[in-house]
């Protein structure tokens, strides 16, 4: 009986071993590549431990080394291996991992197939395969990846048909897409296109019907507004209103209606157009020649909004706008609901408040901006150049350089383009020519576009006299209108012509040319920009170093003042300040010390009054060195012949040249406007002082004095 037991017991134990190392041995095998036999043990054992066969089976599908390679199979079987696991003992689990496999080493074999996968899938490069992708690999650490890649293959789908309704179908298919912006801009686009593409008025005016939101919607607007006025006449215009009251061309209609019919500026036509035209939007506007006389108008404020009062502090526009600019050539730029346009001195309408942005009227022409486009308007509110430029800007020589799709190009006073956008950058026109930059370089154009100097230079000034400087090789010279060389480029530097001298330097050395080329101050002088500044000729003198002590030299490079300071200035008033033994003072054109070396700086004379700074303050001093006012304060701004801004620990003040405080220093901001009129501000309210009655004009309600 007893025998019996025992060998029961033995035919268990070894039943039991020889069944728990299948797996080992099938691991075994697997360590040894033996791939067929591994295959074989684990599929015996399959159901028995299906997290270690799964895991092992998936091991070897996913390998490229052996005749059963196969993802989707290695796939299968981890995900069995990964739903199996969990449930297993605790004595199953320590056995796995034994053989090295546990939850995390199933996790990272799942995205090892995974990613295998999406490269399989990316090698496609198809919708689809991403698609059988995301739903095989369903939550896999590299969905993200691939969805990216499904959006992108999709959205090169519907630009190869590049139709709308592809692009529709996108959007419609991936709202959450990175490329749902960019869907939603083409397909925008190429509806507009599709649907207007013979270019009618009926084409137009329906597109503006059906798609009301569309980003589109204003150049249809536009291109109704163009083919419904073809005749520029009053009764076009007319009929364009009544046609389209909402369109956004409408009060550019209107605008154009009125001037149109009071082109005699009669108060009889005019009082017969109100007749004529009772739902005339603009009731305030301009009455055409009539014109306030010189009265200067200033910016004031009241209860948070704008408007403007004279020279006396009489309120003549009422406090009504968001915000306001000074008023230039007759008209002031001002801002009401967010938007933007211009006003007269009567307060009437020169350019309706439409505009995001509006610059100054220059020249009688004004850049007005709206979406991010620019164009161009005159004092009658009409856009002489289309609101689609990427940038305009100011007339010189009667050229305004403008910007489209990153271009540079031109425009004449009537807004007709003379050079096209054709051009990475440009400069304004200077004696007929204007720089431009392409590709191979800077040269100069003229008036036209026709290149007069190529393009071959790395850097360019403008010409001054028929004289431009240029850079090539990292070395300048100078050319003349034509293109020829005054001067070859062998100068490390050329500065501008000032009294007919430009500096030149090369080899740390600098002297000077004359404007034909010719060296007439010679190169012996030391160049240290930091000490020297630009080196420029100001009334005929110039500062030079050498041997690290400074000078000064005239046109004909004769000593002025000796090399023996160590910092001069300029000479002004019969003065010059200069440094010697770290002190300033001040010589006259006899060199003579005249004001003694006793500041730690000095300012050069201007109108007979000097700053200078003692003790770490400011004060000024007369040309005897008598002050005018002590060195108490901590800066003093000469910005008038006859007034100055002080600033001290409590604030800024106002006197005269001759010491008078007109304002104690106790002010917040204080800022000349015009004349003798400043503004001064403290706590955020301000007041027009007139400095020369000595008066305060206008104050800010709340201002304290």
């Amino acid at each position: 009986m007893v025998n019996r037991i025992v060998i029961v017991i033995c035919f268990v134990v070894c039943a039991s071993r020889v069944f728990g190392g299948t797996l080992e041995r099938a691991y075994d095998a697997l360590e040894r590549y033996d791939y067929f036999k591994a295959r074989k043990l684990l599929q015996q054992c399959s159901n028995r431990q299906p997290a270690g066969s799964g895991y092992g089976l998936a091991l070897i599908y996913n390998r490229r080394d052996n005749p059963f390679s196969d993802n989707t199979r290695a796939h299968n079987q981890i995900l069995s291996a990964k739903f199996s696991y969990p449930p297993s003992s605790s004595a199953q689990k320590k056995r796995l991992l034994k053989l090295g496999v546990d939850f995390n080493a199933i996790k990272n074999l799942e995205a090892r197939i995974d990613s295998l996968a999406l490269a399989q899938a990316l090698q496609k490069a198809t919708v689809a395969a991403m698609e059988d992708y995301l739903e095989i690999h369903c939550n896999s650490r590299w969905d993200s990846v691939a969805i990216i890649n499904r959006d992108a293959f999709a959205f090169s789908d519907a630009q190869r048909i590049n139709s709308y309704q592809a692009y529709n179908d996108f959007i419609l298919r991936y709202p959450k897409s990175l490329l749902f912006s960019e869907a939603q801009s083409r397909y925008d686009r190429v509806l507009f296109e599709t649907k207007t593409a013979d270019s009618s008025l009926m084409a137009y005016e329906i597109f503006v019907a059906e798609y009301p939101e569309s980003p589109y919607r204003g150049v249809a607007e536009d291109a109704v507004f163009k083919l419904s006025v073809g005749g520029m006449d009053i009764d076009s215009y007319r009929a364009f209103i009544r046609k389209h009251p909402t369109n956004r061309n409408r009060d550019e209609a209107w605008m154009k209606l009125y001037s149109l019919y009071t082109a005699d500026g009669s108060s009889t036509t005019i009082a017969q157009f109100w007749i004529d035209y009772p739902d005339f939007p603009f009731k305030e506007t301009i009455t055409e020649d009539l014109r306030l006389s010189m009265t200067e108008f200033f910016p004031v404020r009241e209860n948070g909004l704008w408007g403007f009062a004279d020279s006396a502090g009489v309120v003549l526009i009422p406090c009504k706008y968001e915000w306001v600019e000074i008023f230039q050539e007759g008209a002031a730029a001002v801002g009401k609901n967010g938007k933007a346009g211009f006003i007269n001195k009567r307060n009437k309408l020169l350019v309706p408040i439409q505009y995001d942005e509006v610059s100054s009227f220059r020249k009688g022409v004004a850049v007005v901006e709206l979406n991010q486009k620019f164009g161009l308007v005159d004092k009658a509110g009409f856009l002489i150049v289309p609101v689609e430029y990427d940038a305009i800007y100011e007339f010189a020589e009667g050229r305004a350089g403008v910007e489209r799709n990153g271009k540079h190009g031109y425009i004449d006073q009537t807004g007709k383009e003379v050079v096209r956008c054709m051009f990475d950058k440009g400069g304004d026109f200077s004696g007929g020519l204007a720089y431009v930059e392409d590709s191979t370089g800077y040269g100069f154009i003229d008036r036209y576009g026709k290149i007069v100097v190529p393009t071959i230079y790395e850097w360019v000034g403008k010409f001054n006299n028929g004289i431009a400087r240029v850079q090539k090789n990292d070395l300048f010279g100078l050319i003349d209108t034509e293109g020829k060389y005054i001067t070859a480029c062998e100068y490390e530097f050329i500065g501008e012509f000032s009294d007919n001298r430009a500096l030149v330097v090369q080899d740390g050395s600098c002297g000077y040319i004359n404007p034909a080329g010719e060296l007439v101050i010679p190169m012996k002088y030391d160049y240290n920009r930091a000490l020297l500044g630009d080196n420029s000729f100001r009334n005929g003198k110039a500062k030079v170093l050498l041997e690290n002590k400074l000078g000064i030299i005239d046109t004909a490079g004769k000593s002025v003042v000796a090399r023996e300071y160590e910092d001069v200035g300029f000479f002004a008033d019969d003065r010059c300040p200069i440094k010697k033994k770290g002190k300033w003072g001040f010589i006259d054109h006899q060199v003579k010390l005249v004001i003694p070396y006793e500041y730690e700086y000095a300012w050069s004379f201007t109108d007979g009054v000097a700053r200078v700074r003692k003790d770490g303050l400011v004060g000024c001093i007369d040309v005897r060195g008598k002050w005018i006012l002590p060195a108490t304060y901590n800066g003093i701004d000469h910005i008038s012949t006859n007034y100055l801004i002080l600033e001290s620990d409590s604030g800024k003040g106002l006197a005269d040249v001759s010491g008078t405080i007109l304002l104690q220093p106790v002010w917040d901001k204080i800022a000349i406007v015009s004349g003798t009129i400043y503004r001064v501000e403290r706590n955020s309210k301000f007041a027009y002082y007139n400095a020369r009655i000595r008066q305060f004009q206008w104050k800010e309600k709340d201002f304290v004095l």
